[in-house]
């Protein structure tokens, strides 16, 4: 039943609207709470704010445990038509994730397998770009608010470059001018040739720079491909079949 979105939407605008009522009912019948039990009205108005302490306590706990544990269990991955595994460079580390999704959802086909490549590095400033020659031999500082910062120190060292330094901020940084103003001091402290970043942060670190800010770059990736692509062309194309595709990165 669950598998239908119209039965999930109406559920869930069921149980608001019951709540709804629920913390409303108070408010109905204050008149009559008051001249039967002497109450004033800034009583009723605690009443009232008890009725959301529950859910206080509750959600406490229960946020934390969500970003313990994640959003969604790794058998969500049962409901998608195609499973896709992100970052699939090295085998042993692909079988693993492979492992796990069949000791949570059971037998399925093999997931397209999808790699992200390095295609050239681009000014965060003015948007030039350079091949992935030019890197060799220099020295970086390297800055990034993704998931996996350890697979950008790599693919750095994997261009040539002589990394001196790392500043890692949490995925989804929002970027603040002060920690321009670090990073841009800690470069000058070091001599680096550049500021090395990903494409991703650089979108919100262009904001802070200045003319003078030529040393920050930014990698540009491309995906590819390496295990399923016709499969995944097909199942595109198709116009009879639903996608729902799960990522595993």
């Amino acid at each position: 039943m669950l598998q239908n979105r119209w039965v999930m939407l109406t559920v869930i605008f069921l149980v608001r609207t019951s709540m709804g009522f629920m913390f409303q009912g108070v408010a109905s019948v204050a008149p009559l709470l008051v001249a039967e039990f002497g109450l004033s009205y800034g009583q009723i108005g605690l009443l009232m704010g008890l009725f959301l302490l529950p859910g206080v306590i509750i959600a406490l706990p229960g946020g934390a445990l969500g970003q313990r544990f994640g959003s969604e269990p790794i058998a969500a991955a049962a409901r998608a038509t195609l499973i896709v595994v992100t970052r699939a460079d090295v085998a042993e580390q692909v079988e693993s994730v492979v492992q796990r999704l069949r000791e949570a959802v059971g037998p399925r086909p093999d997931p397209v397998q999808a790699v992200f490549r390095p295609e050239i590095i681009v000014s965060v400033r003015s948007g030039e770009s350079r091949s992935l020659s030019w890197c060799v031999g220099k020295t970086a500082l390297l800055c990034s608010g993704i998931g996996h910062s350890t697979s950008f120190r790599a693919m750095a060292e994997g261009l040539q470059l002589r990394v001196l330094d790392e500043v890692r901020y949490p995925d989804h940084h929002l970027y603040t001018k002060a920690n321009i103003d670090r990073l841009r001091a800690r470069a000058e402290e070091l001599k680096v040739d550049l500021i090395l970043t990903t494409e991703k942060d650089a979108g919100k670190v262009a904001l802070f720079l200045t003319e003078t800010d030529s040393e920050w770059w930014a990698v540009r990736l491309g995906t590819a491909v390496a295990v399923g692509e016709e499969r995944l062309r097909q199942l595109i194309l198709s116009k009879s079949t639903p996608v729902r595709v799960e990522a595993c990165a």
